[in-house]
């Protein structure tokens, strides 16, 4: 195992898609918790929502669909 991220805030719950072609994962680094991508690598970390709070999050089987429960925060 290594570890993939480095931002000073929180990034928790990586989940591979079922096509191993995304890591995806919530983070806080944007000031909300909400998700991101990135290769498995580690490479192009990039935001999947915009100014969304995640909850809890799942991936479908195939990688194409991202299930969330989350709510938007208006700041």
């Amino acid at each position: 195992m290594r570890q993939l991220t480095f931002a000073s805030q929180l990034d928790q719950n990586p989940v591979v898609t079922g096509d191993n072609q995304f890591v995806i994962f919530s983070s806080e680094r944007s000031g909300v918790k909400t998700l991101w991508r990135m290769k498995p690598n580690g490479s192009e970390q990039s935001p999947v929502l915009d100014r969304a709070t995640i909850e809890n999050f799942s991936v479908s089987p195939d990688g194409k669909t991202i299930y969330y429960y989350s709510y938007f925060d208006n700041r």
